[in-house]
């Protein structure tokens, strides 16, 4: 059952269409929930209003010059996903990309975008559900469907289908029968029968994951797996992993819940709490200082502000050079795994769990719950035994099976018919 927070859940009877519910669910826990200045989004500084202020005059010069790169129509496939699949098709970025590159689309598309930007800036429940923005919504439909008659649209991908736009756009595009993908972007901290199921089809990067989507309920036969460009083929002979410089990953709280049927948002201290937890665990083995990797959301003075002694150091390093340089990375639930994997270096789990559920609340899943090709370091004794031990800590096997593919591009391209 998908749910809202309690004030949406009150008031969703003003809402006839279903539809309408799921597509601001995400817009209004945004509103109520994400504030806090842990997140570098909701900084008030000059670059995020820098930012805004151009994203806004970026769609209204290309709602002048629209269409000014594409004088007939042409087989086009919509995409913002992580990852490029070879369809030998021309792919643009959707319409509320602020940039000035595929500038495929009408002017009345980038004028509805700005209006609506202009509304979900308010950050307001009174504005969102308004019978303005309702109508707004409706007029962003009608541009999408009258592109799409006027122009080969073969499908479109999306790394999501929580985020404002591409729920909206998925929801407009299966309804006038044009394929639509959630193309994994990473590897998810929870699996329900809702999200990432909102398009016709979800991509994943191996049976493992699948597996996980169909356990929650998701239809198999809407599930891809293909192969991902970078996280597949592991073949490693060994990991460094030393306490020489150890990397440490910050455990990055969302800024809006990120689950539909289970609402769910701790506060910004788990992120501290957790730290302390590494602290405690690398001290007991002789470890007096890390570098720390923060997620790409997260603003790094917050950290610097509150973290009350000089253990960790923040690492303004790319994620690539934060990756050479470690001879040991410990770190949660995350994606970033594979990239240590990718650049031989041992990653020791360390996700701690309390009345069967994680420091923000969610349960473990795989491979995250040490099941599957990876430990789950509980203790000092498993940070030891995985430390000391890391093709056992890692297994290489386990960790090919789960990213089998079984589908090929081809799939895709019969799929749109490209």
């Amino acid at each position: 059952m998908q749910k809202g927070n309690h004030y949406l859940n009150s008031i969703s009877t003003e809402l006839v269409e279903q539809e309408l519910f799921d597509i601001f669910l995400y817009e209004s826990n945004g509103i109520l929930y994400n504030y806090g200045d842990h997140q570098k989004g909701n900084v008030h500084s000059r670059f995020n209003l820098l930012k805004s202020l151009a994203t806004r005059w970026i769609l209204k010069i290309k709602s002048v010059v629209s269409g000014t790169l594409m004088k007939e129509p042409t087989d086009l496939i919509i995409s913002n996903a992580y990852v490029t699949v070879p369809l030998g098709t021309r792919i643009v970025a959707p319409p509320w990309s602020a940039s000035f590159r595929n500038n495929v689309y009408p002017g009345n598309v980038y004028k509805t975008i700005n209006a609506i930007n202009k509304v979900r800036n308010e950050r307001s429940l009174r504005a969102i559900y308004s019978k303005e923005f309702h109508n707004l919504i409706k007029a962003y439909k009608r541009c999408i469907e009258e592109f799409v008659k006027k122009n080969k649209l073969k499908a479109a991908f999306f790394p999501n289908d929580l985020s404002f736009y591409e729920n909206l756009t998925i929801h407009t595009l299966n309804r006038i029968g044009i394929p639509t993908f959630v193309y994994l972007h990473g590897l998810p901290a929870r699996y329900n029968r809702i999200d990432d199921n909102r398009a016709k089809y979800l991509v994943v990067w191996g049976e493992g994951i699948k597996k996980n989507y169909v356990d929650a309920g998701v239809d198999p036969d809407k599930i891809l797996t293909l192969k991902h460009p970078v996280y597949h083929n592991f073949q490693f002979t060994s990991l460094r992993s030393s306490l020489d410089n150890i990397l440490v990953l910050t455990k990055a709280i969302n800024g809006t819940p990120s689950s539909s049927d289970f609402l769910n948002l701790p506060n910004r201290s788990v992120s501290l709490t957790y730290l302390e937890k590494v602290k405690s665990i690398l001290g007991k083995v002789g470890v007096k200082k890390a570098n720390l990797r923060l997620h790409p959301s997260e603003n790094a003075d917050f950290y610097r502000r509150n973290l009350i002694d000089d253990f960790f150091t923040v690492s303004e390093d790319s994620k690539e050079d934060c990756l050479k340089s470690a001879s040991l990375v410990v770190g949660p639930t995350s994606t970033m795994v594979l990239d240590a994997i990718l650049a031989n270096v041992n990653y020791i789990l360390f996700d701690p769990v309390e009345n069967d559920l994680t420091l923000d609340g969610l349960k473990l899943v795989s491979p995250f719950d040490g099941k599957s090709f990876i430990k789950l370091t509980v203790t000092e004794a498993d940070f030891v035994a995985n430390f000391t031990h890391p093709l056992e800590n890692i297994n290489k096997d386990l960790l090919n099976d789960y990213f089998e593919t079984t589908s090929e591009d081809q799939v895709l391209i019969n799929l749109i018919g490209a």
